[in-house]
């Protein structure tokens, strides 16, 4: 996995990375307040099993609905990979 914040609690994580993330993003149980991340940068598989976020920040401003479908359609439905 790439980048494991599994159970991670914030009131803030940004997920704009300098260049794509590469492997799993695993986000399972994690609770967070604001989500500042770019649809450009998420990777093919996201566990997302009980992730919860308050906000989700947006460069326009406004978080269109097609992003975050494209974004909830990547999620496996285990709570984490195999490992």
């Amino acid at each position: 996995m790439a980048v494991h914040l599994t159970r991670l609690q914030s009131s803030e994580l940004c997920l704009r990375t300098a260049e794509p993330i590469t492997g799993a993003l695993g986000l399972a149980q994690a609770r967070i307040g604001t989500l500042d991340d770019d649809p450009a940068f998420w990777p093919p598989e996201i566990w997302l099993n009980g992730f919860t976020y308050d906000t989700i920040r947006h460069a326009t401003g406004r978080v269109p609905v097609s992003e975050r479908i494209e974004w909830v359609s990547r999620a496996r439905s285990a709570t984490s990979p195999a490992v």
